[in-house]
């Protein structure tokens, strides 16, 4: 990366407003950032915005430029920024459908529309993927997990094939997360089908340890969904499981739709 960046900054200095010269140089600091090379804690902020401003700055001298615009929705998601994230992988797929790395384009596209809770959208994008990348498991995972949004058909036995299908596409490492993962969700979607008791036993069933599962993923969305179900005290308790191991990458500031029921608990946000 410090070789790239000196190649990068001589190319800049030479044509300021070349737009592969910035990508580069933004992709650079960007790298720097997100692997934690070389840099302080009070010099990250820094360093993204300058990332990001090579970024915009590419984009603004070729709108064209398909590779910067997902590599800026890449930066402003990882900043919580999902909105403009959103924006800027449709412009990158409107740009170039057939960009090599369109399949991380579309996962963002359908992610987006997963947070900012558009049923619609989450779907017309996972199915986008399924249809260009159908061997890859994150297009059998998006199934899954749009079952589980508010508004959508109660088919269960759908579901269940969707997860049966993610798992099979799965690598054998990921498969045995991946399956409890997918039973969180289809937890969850039989929460939106009104059956508490059947998504109850499903959540349990799908707890894993942290031999197994490091960042507490399933806890994060078992307090979702014990959330959803008005289990609250154990909401809460799963919740604080979840932070306990991600002291640095609490959600509590999230405005998602999956969020909501916790957020209105006083205990959600205290130390």
């Amino acid at each position: 990366i410090a070789r790239g960046m000196e190649h990068a900054e001589v190319a800049v200095r030479l044509e300021p407003e070349n737009p592969v010269a910035l990508e580069l140089r933004c992709n650079l600091r960007y790298w720097r950032y997100l692997l934690n090379l070389g840099w302080a804690p009070d010099d990250a902020e820094a360093l993204v915005r300058a990332a990001e401003s090579d970024l915009r700055s590419s984009v603004a001298a070729n709108p064209q430029q398909a590779s910067a615009w997902t590599s800026l929705s890449h930066l402003l998601m990882n900043q919580d920024r999902v909105p403009e994230g959103k924006v800027a992988a449709l412009r990158s797929y409107e740009a170039d459908t057939y960009l090599r790395n369109a399949h991380l384009t579309l996962w963002r596209l359908f992610g987006a529309s997963f947070d900012l809770g558009d049923g619609d959208e989450a779907r017309r994008w996972c199915e986008e993927g399924r249809r260009r990348f159908a061997e890859r498991p994150r297009f059998r995972k998006c199934a899954v997990m749009v079952h589980a949004m508010p508004g959508t058909e109660t088919d269960i036995d759908a579901r269940w094939v969707s997860l049966d299908e993610w798992a099979e596409l799965s690598p054998p490492s990921d498969r045995e997360f991946n399956l409890h993962q997918g039973d969180m969700f289809a937890a969850l979607a039989l929460v939106q089908a009104g059956l508490a008791d059947s998504a109850r036993y499903v959540a349990e069933r799908a707890r894993l340890g942290p031999d197994v599962d490091p960042t507490r993923n399933i806890a994060f969305w078992e307090a979702v969904l014990r959330s959803f179900l008005g289990d609250m005290d154990e909401a809460i308790e799963q919740w604080n499981v979840h932070v306990a191991a991600n002291p640095d990458g609490s959600a509590e500031d999230d405005d998602y739709w999956y969020l909501e029921a916790l957020r209105d608990d006083p205990r959600f946000a205290a130390p």
